[in-house]
């Protein structure tokens, strides 16, 4: 994204950033530029969404989808499966089309669902290590920002976080925001089934 100077024309997918005058005091200026700006608009164009049909990687959909309607940004929903390795067996290929063949079938009953209703969607089933695979689709699709959830308990980042949400956080190419699976809401969260909120 880029940041443009208030008296320059403006195309439609930057961000407007305007000098501060009067006595106002600036917040500190996070680029190291010590000119004081003020940014007015969030270009948010593209949520990617991890999920892998847990009711945890199901509490950042409310998130994403209010995020989504609020800037009229698309979902892209992932799921990411172990691939099957070369030399494996016959019996073994078999499962793991049948394993690929029922996650896009959920993925797919998830977005029109869920999702449809209430933002563009765009579904996929990739194969690989969740943390290095959402990374990679995140910078492919150009993603504006990822936001997954997480089990993570304790005092460390691995448990705060939990391991594959810290390793996107440490090197997804754009802003990610994790919703734990306990914690204080602030969007209204309604299962994944379809059934409401209590």
């Amino acid at each position: 994204m880029k940041l443009m100077l208030s008296n320059e024309p403006t195309p439609p997918d930057v961000a407007v950033i305007e000098p501060m005058t009067g006595d106002e005091k600036p917040p500190p200026f996070p680029f190291g530029n010590q000119q004081q700006y003020s940014c007015h608009r969030v270009m948010l164009r593209k949520i990617l969404v991890p999920v892998d049909f847990t009711d945890c990687s199901y509490k950042a959909l409310p998130y994403a989808l209010a995020l989504a309607r609020e800037f009229g940004a698309s979902i892209l929903l992932v799921c990411v499966i172990r691939p099957l390795y070369p030399g494996g067996r016959f019996e073994s290929c078999r499962a793991h089309q049948r394993l690929r063949q029922s996650v896009e079938r959920r993925l797919a009953d998830l977005a029109k669902r869920e999702v449809l209703p209430h933002a563009p969607v765009r579904h996929y089933v990739r194969e690989g290590v969740s943390c290095r695979v959402i990374n990679e689709f995140a910078r492919k699709t150009g993603a504006d920002l990822v936001v997954l959830s997480t089990r993570g308990r304790g005092g460390f980042a691995s448990a705060i976080l939990g391991s594959t949400a810290r390793r996107v956080v440490e090197r997804a190419p754009c802003p990610v925001l994790v919703v734990r699976e306990r914690q204080h809401e602030f969007v209204a969260v309604v299962p994944a089934t379809g059934a409401k909120a209590p």
